[in-house]
């Protein structure tokens, strides 16, 4: 077990300095997103509540972030392991199994942008003036801790399939952004028509999105969207090591 928590360590350690700049954009963007929505709001529109405003948009601002974070973050780091270094050159050399590399990765992936949500939080929440619960900050922390996970497992399958950073950056662009915008982080999904709404009900990122906002706004735990995440934490995490064991020993 310390051997395996060693490889976490070392993998945030070694990224220390990346960390850091990712953390100083994550504070540029949390700052950004604060001047463009939250500033210009009662110029967009006039009879805005700030109140309601923020509520509704802060949860959706962290849960757009950490979303998008979590995929190209770690689709990029897992392409470089396996493709400059070698996965199983590294399972080898320490003596672990493959899925216990998996594991130490997949862990040391959540810490790192669990920290970024973290910051991101912070400087929101100075932003805004406060106003939430640090019970419901910290249980709205978990659950997107929870979310997030699965982005994760998919990251790595994106990554080792996709040899080319351009494809893969294009694929965050057309596909995952406009999805997690579409899914509720800026405005309600009850604004489509009817059986679009009810489509994206069930999409994972709007999942997400809805059940961190209700947690943190609503004091309110939402069991269908819970149990819905846990499962899709669990399927990914075991069907991805699946993809990613079988391509690697190609």
């Amino acid at each position: 077990m310390d051997r395996f928590w060693s490889i976490i360590i070392t993998s945030i350690k070694f990224r220390m300095r990346k960390i850091i700049v990712e953390l100083l954009f994550n504070i540029i963007f949390t700052i950004l997103m604060w001047l463009g929505i939250f500033l210009s709001l009662d110029k967009i529109f006039p009879n805005t509540n700030f109140i309601q405003a923020r509520n509704f948009l802060f949860p959706g601002i962290i849960a757009f972030y950490s979303i998008m974070i979590s995929f190209a973050l770690t689709s990029v780091h897992i392409r470089k392991i396996t493709q400059l270094t070698g996965l199983m050159d590294q399972c080898r050399s320490t003596g672990f199994a493959l899925w216990q590399i998996y594991l130490a990765k997949s862990t040391s992936m959540i810490i790192r942008i669990m920290i970024h949500i973290i910051i991101s939080s912070i400087v929101l929440l100075i932003l805004v003036g406060g106003g939430f619960s640090i019970l419901y900050i910290l249980l709205f922390w978990i659950y997107l801790g929870f979310g997030i996970f699965f982005l994760i497992q998919i990251g790595f399958v994106a990554g080792i399939y996709i040899a080319d950073q351009e494809i893969c950056l294009l694929l965050i662009l057309s596909l995952i952004l406009p999805l997690t915008i579409v899914s509720g982080s800026f405005f309600s999904i009850d604004f489509f028509h009817p059986v679009i709404t009810k489509i994206l009900y069930y999409f994972p990122t709007t999942v997400i999105i809805s059940g961190a906002r209700n947690l943190l706004v609503n004091h309110s735990f939402d069991l269908f969207h819970s149990l819905y995440i846990l499962g899709l934490d669990i399927t990914c995490y075991f069907l991805c090591y699946w993809v990613v064991k079988r391509k690697l020993l190609q």
